[in-house]
């Protein structure tokens, strides 16, 4: 009898150390588990993260469309759009557009305007511009009726003697009517004067 109380005794201390183990044991972190959530929830950020900056990528753009179009106006169209979509947008061109005043195949940028002049606005521009480049051009000409001997030095095939000589006729004959009165002055002959032409006027 002794000895199984002795044994049962035992039994008892075996079991509360098992069970002082065990609960000691779960009283501890779980350091996997945490490592593993903590990578879900940084995952979770990521995506979200990831998700925002897509969601805050332009996907539309608003484009201006004026001039020979049937409705003109702000219009809303995807980001990768070209001019031509702007004007199929805004009804077409009408009959009185400059059909080539732009390039349709041109990408569209947010808040630009695209403008479709008429035949006439286009023709009036051209005009304006031709007669820009026309007085630029001849600001870099030589005047041969107001030029200094210098000046007519700077001509090619044009030295001192017959600089003096394109004075001495004008102030004796008058100002030259035309640049090919040019040849009209003393050793000045249609070869010297082909090599100049583009480079001097008369006003």
């Amino acid at each position: 009898m002794e000895k199984y109380c002795k044994l049962v005794k035992w039994w008892g201390i075996f079991i509360l150390i098992l069970a002082a183990g065990i609960l000691y044991s779960c009283s501890l972190p779980d350091s996997e588990n945490g490592v593993m959530h903590e990578s879900k929830e940084t995952k979770m950020i990521e995506t979200q993260s990831s998700d925002a900056g897509v969601s805050n990528v332009t996907s539309e753009i608003y484009v201006y469309v004026s001039g020979c179009v049937k409705k003109p106006g702000v219009y809303r169209l995807p980001a990768d759009s070209r001019i031509y979509q702007a004007i199929e947008a805004a009804g077409g061109m009408t009959k009185k557009a400059d059909t080539k005043s732009c390039n349709l195949a041109e990408a569209l940028q947010d808040g630009v305007q695209v403008h479709i002049p008429s035949k006439k606005e286009s023709l009036a521009f051209k005009d304006t511009f031709t007669d820009e480049e026309s007085e630029k051009a001849k600001s870099t000409k030589i005047n041969i009726n107001t030029a200094s001997k210098e000046e007519l030095m700077t001509l090619s095939g044009i030295g001192e003697v017959k600089a003096q000589a394109i004075i001495t006729y004008r102030q004796s004959q008058g100002a030259f009517s035309q640049i090919r009165d040019l040849m009209k002055v003393e050793g000045i002959k249609e070869g010297s004067y082909e090599k100049i032409q583009d480079d001097i006027c008369v006003e």
